[in-house]
């Protein structure tokens, strides 16, 4: 690496932005993203509900005085696909009254559900604690089948996200399931109360599973036999993300309750004596105000109405465009700032999820509105369109030199040679991302200039964060280090990728193992470090980056997901083909494809 790092790292913290704000105080503690916020996005080990992994990257304008609706809404800008499953996970828990044990014969079509997971991931856990006690709702009438996500490396192991502990784990769930299925259900839902726990024998005799026989297959061939076959099945249907949900043959993609869970299937087996006593839904106008003119994905409203339609049944779906006169009146009458917007009735009050998105909602007058935040809508209908050839706001001055478009992506100026990688220090898919990039650094030496940026937001010097305060405190570390130790910064994030979990605990040891004085680390951290990691996260935030990890090369050209080396190679290529590093060639054998589009 040390090629690599000479004149490769430039200090993080040290990119120039677009009017950084300053700040003075330092850091007291961080805001955790909440679980149970009310976001719209599915959550998946790379993972989506409806009012959209993760997520303020901009300033919002303050919302209507005509509301007194407080908001609880997540600061910190995650992805779509994260904003939607962090909604869902609320919704965990919620059951209808009459959804009991199936007790009576049932000779009806039967409902299938193919659940995808690693078997420690948390999302995937948590789809789990939902949907495998449905079986003991609706009995035969429902065929739930579990697999499991990991890489076959061919020479008899196996490589899975969260490492060797939850391949052991998958292997001991297949070897229950293949052997006791009566009892696999229990069994599992027992090992989710602590999944970390390697001591599977208390929960296999706890539901009178024979422990001697799941030793034997799991210490044979028997174990990993299934485990290929299982993973095999994930792979055929593109499965790289925990938890995948595939209902009577079609990706699922609303809420993980058993409150919407069991009106799909009922949805699919009406007859169903369990199905008979489902309330019918409440009939909800929601109206979709998008803008023809913005082509950008969080432009795209089909994600937030799928989803909004699982969490609301009876929701009857219109859209109109801002550029019409309805349009412009209903988002002026609102006081909206972003589009696409999203608009309920007041019937929404008693629609069954109103509860659990309440927090995500403004009222105005008798109409309800999901903040933008939530749903990661970013398009200011009044602002300058930067790539148009326009002059959008009136100001006669058009596209990138009008002061609207500054630090977008498309009036960037492309710098070559660069590669920034945008990720959260706690996400697993960013820290594989940053284990890739190793091969690529080996590979291309002082040719290329690279940045690590973090995904976090900040409000009046405090910091939110996907994965909470240790989170923020690695990030802060980070910053401190790439400022005071650019050349052995790079070997530093790569001695916490291998057990970053525990950062907290072995960042000493790592700097130390690297010629880094924590003493200077520390005094950084606590005099600097707010405003080193605030400036670091403005570009993601100005970006609307929300998703990690996010590649940027050339300081314009993006794309996500914990890609192998070669990937990235082949990325930084096409933009840039005559640096030597494109002659070599890099073999990725680290990172499964499976995993590759995944993301936090």
């Amino acid at each position: 690496m040390a090629e690599a790092k000479k004149k490769i790292i430039k200090a993080v913290n040290t990119k120039k932005v677009v009017n950084p704000a300053k700040t003075t105080k330092p850091i007291k503690k961080s805001v955790p993203v909440k679980k149970n916020s009310a976001t719209i996005k599915k959550s998946t080990h790379q993972v989506k509900p409806v009012v959209k992994k993760d997520e303020t990257r901009h300033k919002t304008k303050s919302v209507s005085k005509k509301t007194e609706t407080k908001m609880n809404i997540p600061l910190v800008a995650i992805g779509a696909i994260l904003l939607i499953g962090a909604l869902i996970l609320t919704l965990n828990g919620t059951s209808l009254d009459n959804t009991t044990d199936s007790t009576t014969d049932y000779t009806g079509d039967v409902a299938t559900i193919d659940l995808y997971i690693m078997s420690q991931c948390p999302y995937g856990t948590q789809a789990e604690d939902s949907i495998l006690p449905l079986k003991k709702t609706f009995g035969d009438a429902l065929d739930i089948n579990l697999e499991y996500i990991s890489t076959d490396l061919g020479d008899g192991t196996f490589r899975s996200l969260h490492g060797q502990p939850e391949t052991d784990e998958n292997i001991v769930q297949l070897c229950i399931i293949e052997n006791n299925p009566d009892k696999a259900f229990d069994f599992i839902l027992c090992r989710n109360k602590n999944i970390r726990n390697a001591n599977w024998k208390t929960c296999a005799e706890a539901n009178g599973i024979e422990t001697s026989q799941i030793q034997t297959c799991f210490d044979g061939e028997e174990g990993k036999d299934l485990l290929r076959v299982s993973l095999a099945k994930a792979e055929a249907i593109g499965a790289g993300a925990s938890p995948t949900i595939v209902i009577d043959g079609s990706r699922y993609s609303g809420g993980r309750d058993a409150a919407t869970l069991t009106r799909t299937i009922c949805g699919i087996i009406p007859e169903h004596d369990v199905c008979v006593k489902v309330p019918k839904p409440v009939e909800i106008q929601f109206t979709v105000i998008g803008d023809k003119r913005c082509t950008e994905p969080s432009c795209d409203t089909s994600q937030v109405i799928d989803v909004t339609k699982q969490l609301f049944a009876g929701a009857k779906v219109t859209k109109i465009d801002y550029n019409s006169d309805e349009g412009k009146k209903l988002y002026d009458t609102l006081g909206l700032t972003y589009l696409p917007a999203y608009i309920f009735d007041s019937a929404v009050e008693n629609g069954e999820s109103f509860e659990q998105i309440k927090t995500a909602l403004v009222q105005v007058g008798n109409l309800w509105y999901i903040v933008p935040e939530a749903t990661m809508s970013v398009f200011d209908p009044k602002a300058e369109i930067c790539d148009n050839g326009q002059d959008d706001n009136g100001n006669g001055i058009i596209d990138c030199e009008d002061s609207d478009c500054a630090g977008k992506l498309e009036c960037r100026e492309e710098v070559s040679a660069t590669v920034d990688l945008f990720v959260m220090s706690q996400c697993p898919y960013g820290v594989l991302a940053e284990q890739n990039m190793k091969a690529v650094l080996d590979s291309f030496g002082d040719e290329i200039t690279y940045n690590i940026n973090f995904i976090a937001s900040e409000s009046n010097g405090v910091f939110s964060s996907l994965h909470g305060q240790a989170e923020v405190d690695e990030d802060m570390r980070q910053v401190c280090i790439a400022k005071n130790n650019p050349n052995e910064f790079v070997d530093y994030v790569l001695c916490i990728a291998a057990n970053y979990r525990n950062a907290g605990s072995i960042w000493e040891s790592c700097a130390t193992s690297n010629g880094i004085d924590t003493s200077v680390i520390n005094t950084c951290f606590a005099d600097e470090g707010t405003k080193l990691l605030k400036d670091n996260i403005q570009m993601g935030n100005q970006l609307n980056i929300g998703s990690s990890p996010t590649f940027m090369i050339n300081n314009r050209y993006m794309f996500g997901g914990a890609q192998p080396a070669d990937y990235i190679q082949a990325q930084i290529c096409t933009k840039n083909p005559d640096l030597t590093g494109c002659s070599d060639i890099i073999v990725s054998t680290d990172v499964s494809q499976a995993t590759a589009t995944g993301g936090c």
